[in-house]
Parts: structure tokens; C-alpha cells; sequence
């Protein structure tokens, strides 16, 4: 029978309604096809009289009738009604007031006594609504939040009348249509109340929405709105709604206000709408094959100069909307195009200030790191965009809260601790002699047990030159023969004392340290092979204990789940400065990149962003995130990109590479830095950065580097590795290469090897956890 009536032939609502249940493909839903037939049979006779002029309330019962009547049939078939008739009713109730111009309908019914004043398409809608609200409470409840926040709106934006009213339509119409939720389950009570709590949500978000987007994008065609953000802005508060995620909607307020727009000139709807598509990215071929599955619609292409009706253009908008919107294809050009010099230097502003807002960093254990956090935790999203983890991990934290170095002369001198500090006797610390360990720049002072011998440091301070090995080596040394403590002083006499970590796993086994710059330690060691003896008082007081902390790990909701791609940024600074290059600059990369490839949704391998914790600590966030990943786990992320430290501020245009399987994803960054003119080169992993763990697991990977300490970076690892601290050039160049590799391998990993193919880092996982100097 449903078939009959759908067949045949009859009125033109009909023809319409007939026409649409088709195109949603919905004819074999025996429950909304019926609701479907029952409205349209009463919308006909109402429209009907409309059509044919008649001023009396026939048309207007007939409409009551319509609703009456399709509320009952819900009522008696199921509880909460599914989304499809939802949708039918609000559709339809809006359909059959619009099907005639706005101008001439209000003429036809501005007479009727029993309305309070002329009817326009915003009181059919409320008129719908209140028929929902009296379904159930949900609905009522669900209503009520539409009502109040069109009434808030109201109050808080300078709208004129008639523009209000077409929006207020929109809201109720199409935000509706797009965003009530078609996968949760109704039946049974957990179902049930998941779903009304995601409808309203959507609603919630919907009305929200809403607001943003007529006011940001339709004050220069609708006229008189003014954009009041403060209010808004209690409003999401209110409804507990972030500001991401707004701007993928605001195409349609703009198209269906354009369209409503009581005017006869539309031909500055036609380039205003082609100008949002564009910039949000929708595809206008795929939006014109959309609506030519409707059969009323002749062409498109005339881009609405035609006398296309207010009712058809919203019911192609509906279909639209509900799962045939489109997206640009992904490509690695356009992603590299995304990322801009502006959006880059406003994240490294605003992780600068946290800086400046928690005692002039953002370390592991400290709240400068916890703002950070959070920070890059808003920027992704909320979850609208990328399915987002925080991994939490505990690990030890230690702090020099005091380090005093008195010189031979009395002098005071300027000295820096290391992280994981040994803490010398308080309070008057530790006065010795200075015992100087012969200098060697070729094997390194200090590195190795011969050194040592001949050499009488047993309760003196031993004096070291920095180089050639890791501090822990020499300290522990130090140690081993029986030294006190240990000054050691730079080897290059433009570099700062600078700041590093000892390591954890060294907590306790060296001897107390104190660094210091070559201009101040030289001559003390040119004093000593004279013959001098130097005395120096040496006063560490260290606080440890173990904190915890956190990462951030965000997929993005597209891309196949068994095939990773992978992107890591260390989001801690050192305790001794505000980390900007070191490593805001890798940060502001990869927000960069996340801004742009949430736009689409159509590339074959999912990408991976990671915000690490504690590097600065001995790369433990990565170590426990790779420690903690199963066998079949890592074996799904196929590549690994590593970006620390991409701005110095005198640039080498490093690419990590160590074999064929890094570069299968390395020729990425290579190819885009040359073919842009700048003078990358490969070159073999270290030991100092969250790549370790990748490389230790076989898994494929780079990153660019553009060095530490002078003359690359001079501010590496001290308090002036600031705002200022960075080659804006380098900085800008570096991030389109990460956005353009990241697209690539977002697009095919087929020349990637499996990780049995792939080289393996030569170091033990103990390398992983020690002082980071690069």
C-alpha cells in the first residue's frame, strides 16, 4: 500500500515528498513512510488552499490536524521517536509553510484572526516544536533548550526582525537535520539514555553553532548583527560547549539565510557562497551532484538566479547534510599550504607566556608543564576532531633549589646545575682544593678510567673539561676515585654553562656537579698546571621525590587504525628557561599540522600526533610509551617523525636518516627543504632525542633538527631560549616540511618497509634515559 501511495500520481507536495523519500532512499521504512504519507495528505490539503488563495482557517486546520495526527502515530509505535521522524516532522512542518514564496504566504494568512500576528515560517516552526514538546519529556526538554537559546540570541545580537526570523528557521531546520545522531542505539535503557544525551548534546551545539555563524558570516549580507562575543561566550559556558569546532558549520547559515533573503538580487549570494565553500573546504562538485539527485532541481549550475523554491533548497541541504558532505582530497601540497608563519608564532607566544606566568618555564613536575598540557589539549579540539589520550606516568623529579660556587679568589662565579643534582653537605657545602684532570681533546677529559690514574682528587673538587662523553661518565668517575664534588667547564668558549640531566638511573652515583662557562674554568686549570693550588667552597641543595606527570597522544578520527603514521614533539622545557626553540618550535609544528589535516577525512593510513612528557628528564615519556606498546602494537605505526628543535636561530637543515628504511620517509622532508632551495642533508641518528625508543623497536623514522649550542643555538639549554630565540625563516619552512611528509605518508606507506626490514638503533635501552646534549 505504502508503495501505491508513493507511486502514483498526485499533488505537487506530493510529487515533492514522493521525490525526496526516494532520494533518502528511505521508501522501504515502513514506519517513516507512513508518517511521511499521513503528513503529506494533510500538507496537501493546507498548501493547497494556500496555493489557490483562499483567507480562511481551512488551511491553518488542516495543519493542526497534520501534526495532531502524526504525534499520535509516534506515540502509539514507539516511546522515542527514531531520528528519521524527528526529522519528517521538523522537515515537512517547515517544508509546507515555505512551499510558496515567503512574501505572498504571509499575505494569504495575515488576515486569520486566530493568530496573534502575521504567521511567518519561524511560527510554523514553533508550532512544530511545541507539537514535539508534548511527545515527552525529553523531547520537552530538548525543545526547551532550541527556544531559550533563539531567545537569548535575540537578546544578545542587534538583529533586525526579519533576519532573526529566517535564522531562527535555519537553526531549528537544518542544524537539526545535520546534527542529531544516526548510529546510537534506541532499544533497551542504556541505549536510551545514551541517545537522548548525544541529542541533546548535538542540539546543544547545534544552537551554539548557530549563533557563532550568523554572526561572523553573515554581517556583511544579512546586515545589522553585531557580533557580541561576551555573550556568547557565557553561553558556552553555560551549555559547557568549546569554541573548536565551529567553523565547519557556518556554511549553512549562509546558505540558507541567502536563500530566505527576501530580495530579488541574489548575485552577491553567489560569490559569498562560492567563497565559503572554498575556504572551509567543502567540494562544490560533489554539492551539485547532491542536489541533482533531487528531481525538481533542473540546474545548478545558473547557482540560484533560477526560480528555485525556499522548500527545495532546504530539503537538498537536508540530504546533504545528512552524510553526503565532502571533502578536498588531502594531498601534501595543501597541507604544507595550511600552515602558516601567523598560527605558528601565536602558539610559540602563547606557550612563551606560560612560561613567563610559571617561573620561566614549563618542566616535567613543575606547573608551567601542566599549562602546557592543557593548552595543547584545547587547541586539538576536545575530541570533535581526533580521539585524544592523556598517559599518565610517574617518574622522579628533581630540583636544585640553591647551587653557590665561591672561587679561588673569593670571588662568587656563576655556576648551573644538572637535573638529578647529588646534593652536597648543608649547609656550608663542600670547600676543597681544586684538582684539575689532565685536558685530552681527543679522547675527552676525564672519560675513561686511565685518566685517572697519577691523579690525587680523594676529598678534593675535581676540575674537568667538558667533551667527548657524557657528563655521568666523568662524574661517576669523579666519584670512583673518591673526589668530592666536580666543577666542570665548557669546552667551547662560546658556549653557555647550559643546563642537561644526569639521568635518573644515575641518581646517587655521582659526584656532586657544578658547570661552568670555559671563560671562567680555563684559567683556573692554566693556574693549576702553573703550580697554584685553588681552593672553592661548592654548596648544592637538591629537592627529589617522585610526581607524576602526562602525555598527550591524538589520532586522528580518519585513516585506517592499523596503519600509524606517526609525529612526536617534546612539550617539556628545561627548569632553567622557557624552552621556545627548545622545543616550542616542534610543538607549534605539529598544532600546525593537526589544524590542517582535520579538515580532511579521506586519506588511507591514520596519523598519530604525540605531545611527549620528561624529555628534558632522559626522554622517559617516550621511553614509557614505546616500553608499554605490545608487539602488534608497534607494528602498526608504520613511520616515526621526531621534530626537536626546528628554528635555530643559525640554522643546519638536518634529516634524520640512517638507512633506506628511514629515508623512505625522510626523502619527504629532504625533497621539500631542497626543492625549496635550503640546504638539507642526512645525517645518522644520536642518542638525545624521543626518536631513540622508535629506532630501538625497528621501526622506521627522521625528523628535522637544526642544532644546539653555538654557533647553531647559543641560547640551547639556558634562560634565553626565548621568543627572540628563533630564525622565523627556518621556523616557518621546517613545519610546511613536517605538514608535507606527514601527508604523504598519510596517503600510501608502500614504500616503507615492515620493521624486520629496518635498521635498529645500535644503543641499549639504558642509552635512552641519559644527559641530553646534542
Amino acid at each position: 500500500m505504502m508503495e501505491e501511495f508513493l507511486l502514483r500520481p498526485k499533488s505537487s507536495i506530493c510529487d515533492k515528498v514522493r521525490e525526496m523519500c526516494f532520494a533518502i532512499g528511505l521508501v522501504d521504512q515502513a514506519t517513516l513512510s507512513l508518517a511521511l504519507a499521513e503528513t503529506a495528505l494533510y500538507s496537501n490539503g493546507y498548501t493547497g488552499d494556500m496555493h489557490s488563495g483562499r483567507e480562511d482557517s481551512t488551511a491553518l486546520k488542516h495543519y493542526n490536524l497534520s501534526l495532531r495526527f502524526t504525534s499520535q502515530k509516534i506515540q502509539t509505535s514507539n516511546s522515542v521517536p527514531s531520528d528519521e521522524i524527528l526529522i519528517t516532522i521538523i522537515g515537512l512542518a517547515n517544508y509546507d509553510m515555505s512551499i510558496g514564496r515567503v512574501e505572498r504566504y504571509s499575505t494569504h494568512l495575515a488576515g486569520l484572526e486566530t493568530l496573534p500576528e502575521p504567521p511567518t515560517i519561524t511560527h510554523a516552526l514553533a508550532k512544530t516544536l511545541n507539537a514535539l514538546c508534548n511527545l515527552s519529556p525529553v523531547l520537552s526538554d530538548l525543545c526547551s533548550v532550541l527556544l531559550s537559546l533563539t531567545r537569548v540570541a535575540k537578546a544578545s545580537l542587534h538583529w533586525e526582525e526579519s533576519t532573526f526570523r529566517y535564522c531562527e528557521t535555519i537553526l531549528h531546520s537544518s542544524y537539526f537535520l545535520l546534527l542529531v545522531p544516526r548510529h546510537i542505539p534506541s532499544e533497551g535503557p542504556e541505549g536510551h539514555s545514551s541517545r537522548i544525551s548525544l541529542i541533546h548534546q548535538a542540539v546543544r551545539l547545534a544552537a551554539l553553532r548557530f549563533l557563532v555563524t550568523a554572526a561572523e558570516h553573515s554581517h556583511h549580507t544579512l546586515g545589522a548583527i553585531q557580533y557580541r562575543k561576551p555573550q556568547l561566550s557565557h553561553l558556552l559556558a553555560d551549555y559547557e560547549i568549546s569554541w573548536d569546532g565551529l567553523e565547519e558549520l557556518r556554511v549553512w547559515v549562509l546558505v540558507m539565510a541567502a536563500v530566505t533573503e527576501g530580495t530579488h538580487d541574489r548575485s552577491w549570494m553567489t560569490e559569498r557562497i562560492a567563497i565559503t565553500i572554498e575556504r572551509l573546504d567543502l567540494n562544490w562538485t560533489e554539492l551539485k551532484r547532491t542536489l541533482r539527485q533531487l528531481a525538481w532541481v533542473d540546474s545548478f549550475e545558473s547557482q540560484f538566479n533560477s526560480e528555485m523554491k525556499v522548500n527545495s533548497f532546504i530539503s537538498a541541504l537536508a540530504l546533504f547534510a545528512a552524510g553526503t558532505r565532502a571533502y578536498k582530497q588531502l594531498t601534501p601540497q595543501r597541507v604544507a599550504s595550511d600552515i602558516k608563519a601567523e598560527y605558528l608564532n601565536q602558539t610559540l607566544q602563547a606557550l612563551y607566556k606560560i612560561a613567563l606566568d610559571n617561573s620561566n618555564n614549563r618542566a616535567f613536575g613543575l606547573p608551567g608543564y601542566k599549562a602546557s598540557l592543557d593548552f595543547v589539549l584545547t587547541r586539538l579540539g576536545g575530541g570533535n576532531y581526533f580521539d585524544v589520550t592523556v598517559q599518565p606516568f610517574n617518574h622522579l623529579f628533581s630540583q636544585t633549589r640553591k647551587i653557590v660556587l665561591t672561587g679561588p679568589d673569593g670571588e662568587h662565579v656563576d655556576a648551573v646545575s644538572l637535573q638529578y643534582n647529588h646534593a652536597t653537605p648543608l649547609p656550608g657545602g663542600v670547600a676543597a682544593p681544586l684538582a684539575l684532570v689532565p685536558i685530552d681533546d681527543v679522547r675527552g677529559s676525564g672519560c675513561f678510567e686511565d685518566q685517572w690514574k697519577g691523579i690525587d682528587v680523594q676529598g678534593k673538587i675535581a676540575l674537568i673539561k667538558r667533551g667527548k662523553c657524557q657528563f655521568a661518565n666523568k662524574l661517576k668517575l669523579a666519584k670512583d676515585n673518591g673526589a668530592s664534588a666536580a666543577v666542570v667547564f665548557n669546552d667551547d668558549p662560546k658556549q653557555t654553562a647550559g643546563s642537561g640531566s644526569l639521568g635518573a638511573e644515575n641518581f646517587g652515583k655521582l659526584a656532586p656537579v657544578a658547570v661552568v662557562t670555559y671563560d671562567e674554568g680555563n684559567p683556573w686549570a692554566e693556574r693549576l698546571r702553573g703550580g697554584e693550588n685553588l681552593e672553592v667552597n661548592v654548596t648544592i641543595d637538591v629537592l627529589t621525590e617522585n610526581r607524576e606527570t602526562w602525555q598527550i597522544i591524538a589520532d586522528t578520527k580518519a585513516g585506517d587504525s592499523n596503519s600509524v603514521v606517526m609525529l612526536g614533539a617534546h612539550l617539556d622545557s628545561i627548569q632553567e628557561g622557557p624552552g621556545v626553540n627548545d622545543n616550542g618550535s616542534g610543538v607549534a609544528a605539529l598544532l600546525s599540522i593537526t589544524e590542517s589535516v582535520k579538515k580532511y577525512k579521506n586519506f588511507k593510513n591514520k596519523l598519530r600526533f604525540a605531545f611527549r612528557g620528561a624529555e628534558e628528564s632522559g626522554m622517559i615519556g617516550s621511553t614509557y610509551y614505546v616500553s608499554n606498546l605490545s608487539k602488534d602494537e608497534s607494528s602498526k605505526i608504520r613511520f616515526y617523525y621526531n621534530y626537536d628543535m626546528i628554528a635555530s636561530p643559525q640554522p643546519y637543515y638536518i634529516v634524520y636518516a640512517d638507512s633506506d628504511a628511514h629515508k623512505s620517509g625522510a626523502k619527504y622532508l629532504y625533497e621539500f627543504l631542497t626543492g625549496k632551495g635550503y640546504p638539507a642533508e642526512y645525517t645518522r641518528f644520536g642518542a638525545s632525542s624521543d626518536y631513540v625508543g622508535f629506532l630501538e623497536l625497528g621501526i622506521p623514522s627522521s625528523g628535522i633538527f637544526t642544532g644546539a649550542g653555538a654557533p647553531q643555538d647559543a641560547c640551547y639549554h639556558t634562560l634565553c631560549d626565548d621568543i627572540k630565540n628563533i630564525n622565523q625563516e627556518a621556523f616557518h619552512i621546517n613545519a610546511k616540511a613536517a605538514g608535507y611528509a606527514a601527508a604523504s605518508l598519510a596517503l600510501s606507506v608502500d614504500e616503507v618497509p615492515m620493521h624486520e626490514n629496518s635498521s635498529v638503533n645500535p644503543l641499549d635501552r639504558r642509552g635512552v634515559a641519559r644527559n641530553t646534549v646534542r
